[in-house]
């Protein structure tokens, strides 16, 4: 794998304006990467964010986009080499789901609209595969990685979550198609999360029947990914513990 010596390194998170995507673009700031924050709505959210990294001195442009907008890649890709020359890592954590999706009956197929299907689709599949694409040449450089944040639903249909559940395993496939495609220039991963923290308008009964692994186990998982060495890769969190197998 080719490889271009850097001082700094240089990363983006997507949806790291709370929760998991804050976490994991923290963890990366004292890896050492300099992290570009990308957010949708929660600009208050992705300021904090900001601000945790920029206190351990590295930089932190904020970048807002809507991943269903029809330049939503273009104006994301501008914007992170408006502040860094080059990527070494994207972290595809953005994801279309709410925990009404998790209230629904057990058998969603009957209420599923062509408006909440497009939506999961483009948030959780197209806008990660075009942004693979648009960072590869980069990644290709500098001996980059991508890590596309799954759950269970990749593997697993949900039938109360149908069309977030389709999304996300076509996102597993598009991440294969882009580690073929870079072969050994990039490595493309998957990380699959089961539940790591409950949405705060998932009722207290309800997020008692589900074992939460909690935000470290997350943050530890995606250390295992970025220091295995592994070629592109299918990793899983389960009871805590890291799994792997080919993409």
């Amino acid at each position: 794998m080719s490889q271009v010596q850097s001082s700094e390194r240089f990363a983006l998170v997507s949806g790291s304006a709370d929760r998991l995507g804050r976490a994991f673009a923290v963890d990366l700031a004292k890896r050492g990467y300099q992290v570009a924050i990308h957010f949708f709505r929660n600009q208050k959210g992705a300021e904090e964010t900001a601000r945790l990294v920029e206190a351990l001195g590295r930089k932190a442009p904020l970048i807002q986009a809507d991943f269903t907008e029809k330049d939503a890649v273009k104006k994301v890709v501008e914007a992170y080499f408006r502040e860094f020359p080059e990527i070494h890592l994207l972290v595809n954590n953005a994801s279309a789901w709410s925990a009404r999706e998790q209230l629904r009956a057990s058998n969603d197929f009957f209420q599923e609209t062509p408006e909440e299907w497009q939506k999961n689709f483009l948030v959780n599949c197209q806008t990660p595969f075009f942004l693979m694409q648009k960072f590869a040449p980069s990644l290709q450089k500098t001996g980059g990685m991508v890590i596309s944040i799954l759950d269970e639903s990749a593997r697993a249909p949900f039938p109360s979550r149908s069309s977030h559940s389709v999304s996300k395993s076509a996102l597993r496939m598009a991440s294969r198609v882009a580690a073929q495609a870079l072969a050994e220039t990039a490595r493309i991963h998957c990380l699959e999360l089961g539940p790591i923290v409950p949405p705060e308008e998932l009722p207290g009964e309800l997020s008692q029947k589900l074992e939460w692994a909690g935000v470290d186990s997350a943050v530890t998982a995606l250390g295992t990914v970025l220091e295995g060495g592994h070629p592109s890769s299918y990793f899983m969190l389960q009871r805590k513990r890291v799994t792997r197998e080919n993409l």
